[in-house]
């Protein structure tokens, strides 16, 4: 491609999702349920493939002030990760 340009994977993540282990470590927008009401939102965070825990994306930046991220209770939509 062009210098500069670049290119954007975006997958489905639910109870069944596998996320390939070269996304390790990369930020994405996550999307998942908003915890201040029944819609959507994003924040950006860290993907870890190789996590101990169930929970395999550190939250980085909550673009809400109240910086209340994701309702973790509720599955996530999808991740976007910007290559």
């Amino acid at each position: 491609g062009k210098e500069g340009e670049r290119s954007v994977v975006k997958m489905k993540v639910d109870e069944s999702y596998i996320i390939s282990e070269k996304y390790n470590g990369m930020i994405c927008i996550l999307r998942g349920k908003s915890p201040r009401g029944d819609f959507g939102h994003v924040v950006v965070a860290r993907y870890f493939a190789a996590s101990a825990s169930d929970e395999k994306f550190e939250m980085l930046h909550d673009p809400h002030p109240d910086g209340t991220f994701l309702d973790v209770s509720e599955a996530y939509g999808w991740c976007m990760f910007f290559l």
